[in-house]
């Protein structure tokens, strides 16, 4: 599941990067967006590595 989410992050990071480029395209809203998925795809980074850091103990 947190794979998953990774995955889904990373994606919309991807497609809001590319939407940001667009000419007429709202680039504060995404490049907020894109602040705000960075934030999520680090928690879930982090909580994938304590998940698999307490597997190990």
């Amino acid at each position: 599941m947190i794979d998953e989410k990774i995955n889904r992050y990373k994606q919309e990071i991807d497609l809001a990067k590319s939407l940001s480029s667009l000419k007429h395209a709202d680039r504060d809203y995404y490049e907020n967006l894109i602040i705000r998925f960075e934030k999520i795809l680090r928690f879930y980074e982090d909580l994938k590595i304590w998940r698999e850091y307490g597997k190990s103990e």
